[in-house]
């Protein structure tokens, strides 16, 4: 047997001498190396080129020159097996097919090595690379295709061959378990083309492009696609095995102008988890008539976004969804946690005359947003976007930065819809939101909870315009759905304070300010839904309305004076009338150039086909104000009601008086709009004639 050794002495010698002695030591041990390959069976170098190749479906011819390797494709379709599919940097594969939608399908058989792409891979139609160990586009690589897919799974040839040109090709044949799909070079799809990287692990560290294209990334095991439908990707997982985890990865760069980028995943399961990572710049940004799309998403999978996703566009902005759809709706998976780190960027601006587009961002169990989110409207016209942030489970909110305001336009809307949450003055931690995103927010801000927003900090809203509303437990105008105990809002000992954007309180139960400071400085100001408490507190609207409407509350119950009945049946019986106490409130719409007026709405819905007789309190010392040429009080109730159940007949329905009350606990001035009326208010034995502006009607 030949002897594969060197001395240690003899190969210290060598490399102290010159020239020759040197050479002929690396020379040896280069002989050396190749006889261990051929004695242990170890695989041996990739060829430059793809290896092997027999045409197994369709038409092709493979031929090799000193410059590329061809493939003259015939046929529509076509199938071929390697034994090898790489290619060297500097080589060239080249397919030459019938037009943009042919589709060579090229397999890996009996082979133990991943498919390793250095060189040029070039194609006027469709190429797909199958290798269920793996493929790799490496730093060198360089793909430009009319559409291409590199996967780990595969697809029968009669399925192939009969469903390319139209239908759902199905690549259920899994591949390697742990098998990956990699980018670290360039692909380029041409047209509206997909470029899909489709493995267990999928990561792009290199740039795929494209306009008007598809790109997607997926995590899974086995997928469907159609190639001429809507080119999405179907995702699944197979079953059983070890634990493991699905990944789809950006670090680099992944641009699709007025495309769509997906990165997915499989549906997780109890040995499979789903995580998909962002770290890299995606880029979807609209086109004239042709708005981006960036979606991150899969069946409970934990998405994280550290980098930027860009849908921006001149005309106007595009839609980024990560985690799920608007508010949870609509088709798309739901994540299971979200994370919007610190540094990352999500952009649906319109840049020049075009409204801003629209970030959703949503999981099933947590969000967490500390990143910045922008859908401005554009700086020559148009109107600000809409930004979500939400989870019905947990949402914390701290660090962020959101922008919706519009030069030209009206300012957008951001959306945070938890559960249940708290807004504290720092340190989000649970379903928390920090105070200060929404003071530094450019954007009107709502906050809509299923059940309670307790406000533990001063809210000093900074950018002008742009306004505060807070619902709880309500299901839109006509109230459906609302159960007992749901929706409530608390602010106690608190401010409340805008640049003239307005302040929205509506809830399906109990609103309470108690102890506050509510200062719009010409914003409007309404309170909203069942029962409605204020206690000691200042409004000051600074010519901006001011609204106090009780119609419905979630749990039934009978009313005080002239309350509605509760009848066991009648079909709507989770809904009841509400009450307005009002306690030492001071309400001062004055200032602008029109004070805004002052409206008290305590009535108008149906109980088992009678107008329900609802109640408003008043309490002690409360005065109410407006000014300007608009100013006016108008209350529209069936009875008012003081403290001690004395009452005020104003809107046909008489109540029993039983003491009576002062004048000055009930006071109304309205600037510039005096009027008496002849309406005499009954306060036991004494009448009393109300000055101001008082419409309900002139029976008022």
């Amino acid at each position: 047997m030949t002897n594969l050794f060197i001395k240690k002495e003899e190969f210290r010698w060598s490399f102290q001498k010159k020239g020759k002695q040197v050479l002929n030591v690396c020379t040896r041990l280069l002989f050396m190396a190749g006889v261990v390959m051929l004695m242990t069976g170890m695989p041996t170098a990739a060829q430059a080129n793809p290896t092997g190749g027999t045409v197994v479906g369709g038409a092709a011819t493979i031929t090799s020159t000193p410059a590329e390797l061809q493939i003259n494709q015939t046929s529509q379709n076509a199938v071929i097996d390697w034994s090898s599919f790489n290619i060297a940097k500097g080589e060239t594969t080249h397919f030459y097919q019938p037009g943009t939608s042919a589709v060579a399908l090229n397999r890996v058989v009996n082979s133990a090595e991943i498919s390793t792409i250095n060189g040029n891979l070039l194609a006027n139609g469709h190429v797909l690379v199958i290798n269920p160990n793996g493929v790799l586009i490496g730093p060198s690589g360089n793909v430009d295709t009319a559409g291409f897919i590199a996967t780990s799974a595969d697809i029968a040839n009669d399925d192939f061959m009969n469903n390319a040109g139209a239908g759902t090709l199905g690549f259920n044949i899994a591949g390697g378990a742990n098998a990956s799909v990699i980018n670290e070079g360039k692909i380029t799809v041409e047209g509206e083309g997909l470029a899909a990287l489709v493995a267990p692990t999928v990561r792009n560290d290199g740039i795929i492009q494209g306009t008007l294209s598809k790109i997607q990334l997926g995590a899974a095991d086995t997928f469907g696609v159609d190639l001429y439908g809507d080119g999405l990707i179907s995702l699944s997982v197979g079953n059983g095995g070890a634990s493991r985890t699905l990944t789809a990865e950006n670090t680099g760069s992944i641009i699709a102008s007025g495309g769509t980028v997906l990165m997915t995943a499989a549906a997780a399961n109890d040995v499979v988890n789903s995580v998909i990572n962002d770290s890299g710049d995606i880029q979807a940004q609209s086109l004239v008539d042709h708005n981006g799309e960036i979606i991150l998403t899969a069946p409970a999978a934990n998405v994280t976004v550290s980098g930027t996703l860009d849908v921006s566009g001149a005309t106007g902005g595009g839609d980024i969804k990560v985690g799920g759809d608007a508010q949870g709706g609509g088709t798309l998976a739901h994540a299971s946690t979200v994370d919007i780190a610190s540094g990352a960027t999500l952009n649906a601006s319109a840049t020049d005359n075009g409204n801003g587009g629209n970030i959703v961002v949503w999981s099933d169990n947590g969000t967490a947003f500390h990143g910045a989110a922008l859908a401005t409207g554009g700086q020559n016209g148009g109107n600000g976007g809409s930004v979500e942030t939400s989870s019905p489970v947990n949402l914390q909110v701290s660090g962020s930065s959101v922008d919706t305001l519009a030069p030209e336009g009206v300012a957008g809307d951001w959306l945070l819809d938890p559960n249940s949450v708290t807004i504290q003055p720092s340190g989000a931690t649970g379903s928390d939101i920090n105070v200060s995103d929404i003071d530094n927010a450019k954007s009107n801000v709502t906050i809509q909870a299923d059940n309670k927003i307790t406000f533990n900090a001063d809210v000093n809203m900074g950018y002008a315009g742009v306004g505060l509303t807070a619902k709880a437990g309500t299901a839109g105008p006509d109230w459906n759905g609302l159960t007992a105990g749901t929706g409530e809002i608390s602010l106690s000992g608190h401010y409340v304070r805008t640049y003239g954007g307005y302040v929205m309180f509506e809830s399906g139960n109990t609103i309470s300010v108690g102890n506050a400071t509510i200062y719009t400085r010409g914003g409007g100001f309404s309170l909203i839904g069942g029962d409605i408490n204020v206690n000691n507190t200042s409004i000051a609207t600074s010519g901006g309305a001011a609204t106090f409407t009780s119609t419905y509350k979630a749990a039934s119950s009978n009313g005080g004076c002239g309350g509605g009945n509760d009848n066991d049946n009648d079909s709507d019986d989770n809904a009841s009338d509400g009450q307005i106490s009002l306690q030492k409130m001071t309400l001062n719409t004055s200032g602008g150039t029109a004070g805004g007026g002052i409206t008290i709405v305590n009535d108008g819905f149906t109980w088992n086909g009678t107008p329900a007789q609802l109640a408003n309190n008043f309490g002690n010392k409360n005065s109410f104000e407006t000014s300007g040429n608009a100013g006016k009080v108008s209350i529209t109730s069936h009875s008012i009601r003081e403290s001690n159940n004395n009452c005020i007949s104003a809107g046909g329905t008489n109540c029993v008086v039983n003491d009576p009350v002062p004048l000055t606990m009930l006071t109304f001035t309205a600037d510039n709009k005096t009027k008496t009326y002849g309406q005499t208010f009954m306060f036991g034995a004494n009448d009393y004639t109300l000055t101001g502006t008082l419409a309900q009607g002139d029976n008022a």
